[in-house]
């Protein structure tokens, strides 16, 4: 029997849209800063409501989660007090995510929180990037997939497919919800500069996708 070689391509699913609840689409596009002297007109999603956050002085940096659903949230870091994006990645780690969920208040606070709707598209092949995390069971001369197939298997691309939405959850902003009734005075929230974003999944804390929104203009 002949052998032939059958090159195949792995791909990510795309992950689920996040919908704010309770939140609504300002009339109006507000200013987002992409530099200290130059801002772009973005949609934003307005919300009201209890939220777990912490505003970190020593690092210079603003870290709020949001529910997206029973399971999955998600948590943006924005600089505060001339801190730059570039500052804190820098410094961060394999522990900096756990760092930040362990990080946040236990005190919830009543915050009125503005920020982007998203939509992120990226596809790219991440193929180079395996030679490091040491699967070479998997790639080159050394690739074996016996179990799977008697035909000679070997893996060509290996494409990363991001797709991921942020945006409202209700067309009406005066329409009923169940945020509880509080007499604090709320928190103004606007994440209008360049921010990480961490989508996480409840249960277990798995990051989901992390990135930075630097540009957030591609919604229409």
């Amino acid at each position: 029997m002949i052998s032939r070689e059958t090159r195949t391509s792995t791909k990510q699913n795309s992950l689920p849209k996040g919908k704010v609840a309770n939140s609504f689409l300002l009339p109006k596009r507000q200013s987002f800063w992409t530099e200290p002297n130059k801002t772009v007109l973005v949609p934003m999603i307005a919300v009201s409501g209890i939220f777990q956050f912490t505003e970190d002085r020593t690092a210079n940096q603003l870290i709020i989660k949001i529910s997206l659903s029973d399971n999955d949230f998600l948590l943006l870091v924005q600089p505060i007090n001339g801190n730059t994006l570039e500052n804190i990645e820098s410094s961060m780690n394999w522990n900096t995510y756990q760092e930040w969920v362990n990080g946040l208040s236990k005190r919830s606070r009543y915050i009125n929180l503005s920020l982007p709707k998203l939509k992120i598209e990226r596809s790219y092949n991440i193929q180079d990037l395996l030679p490091s995390l040491e699967v070479s069971e998997l790639l080159g001369k050394n690739a074996d997939f016996s179990k799977m197939s008697k035909t000679s298997i070997k893996v060509g691309k290996v494409i990363n497919t991001i797709d991921f939405e942020l945006e409202e959850s209700v067309a009406d902003p005066h329409e009923e919800n169940d945020v509880p009734p509080t007499k604090e005075e709320p928190l103004e929230v606007m994440i209008n500069r360049p921010f990480i974003l961490a989508l996480c999944e409840g249960t277990t804390k798995s990051l989901l996708l992390l990135g930075r929104v630097v540009y957030p203009t591609n919604i229409i």
